[in-house]
């Protein structure tokens, strides 16, 4: 079984993989200003940047199961429709990157709600965002 670790967990308005696999985040935020409550973010870019090792002696690849969730100021789960994902792991390639679009998220209430990666069913990392009312 790989070892697996995060090398950043990122909110941003665009994701770019050139041709080369150099990854380019457009726009990292950690604040979000609504108009009103409850309002409606349009595009949110989640960026998860991984890094796995196999032992020596492991051979062929092997798959995990990524979730992303999504949890208000009072620790309740906000709906945003992301399948649970597959990753395939493989030795050659110790390293990866998830970007996922999360569209028409809703926020209820101003305050740090928090984007939760899980895999294989476990929390692996977290990142928050402050959610404002615009002045």
């Amino acid at each position: 079984m790989a070892k697996i670790k995060s090398k950043g967990l990122f909110c941003c308005d665009t994701f770019i993989l050139d041709k080369s696999n150099k990854a380019s985040l457009i726009g990292i935020f950690e604040n979000i200003n609504l108009d009103s409550f409850p309002g409606k973010m349009l595009k949110i870019v989640l960026v998860s940047m991984f890094e796995f090792e196999f032992a020596k002696d492991e051979e062929g690849e092997e798959k995990i199961k990524v979730d992303v969730k999504l949890f208000d100021p009072k620790d309740e789960q906000v709906s945003i429709n992301v399948p649970t994902l597959e990753m395939v792991l493989r030795p050659s390639s110790p390293s990866a990157a998830l970007a996922l679009e999360l569209g028409n998220i809703e926020f209820k209430s101003e305050g740090r709600h928090l984007f939760k990666l899980y895999v294989s069913g476990k929390e692996f990392n977290s990142i928050g965002v402050n959610v404002n009312r615009k002045k």
